[in-house]
C-alpha cells in the first residue's frame, strides 16, 4: 500500500514512540510545522522550499529515505 509522505512520517514517528515535541527538540522544527507535514498540509508551511527541507530533516531523523 502506498502512503503519503505525511502518513509515512507519522507512522515512523509512532513506531519509535516519539511525540511531536520530542521530534521538535531534536530537529528544531516547530511542532505545528511537524503536524502540517504529517497531515500533508503543505500550505500551512512557510514555503515549498522550506517544506522540502523540513521533510529531509524529519525523514533523516526517523531513519527514512528522504
Amino acid at each position: 500500500m502506498n502512503h503519503t509522505i505525511g502518513t509515512q512520517l507519522r507512522l515512523a514517528r509512532q513506531a519509535r514512540h516519539l511525540s511531536l515535541e520530542q521530534v521538535s527538540k531534536e530537529t528544531h522544527i516547530k511542532p505545528h510545522y511537524l503536524e502540517a507535514l504529517e497531515a500533508d498540509d503543505f500550505e500551512r508551511l512557510p514555503s515549498l522550499f522550506q517544506a522540502r527541507g523540513f521533510v529531509r530533516v524529519y525523514s533523516a531523523f526517523l531513519g527514512l529515505d528522504g
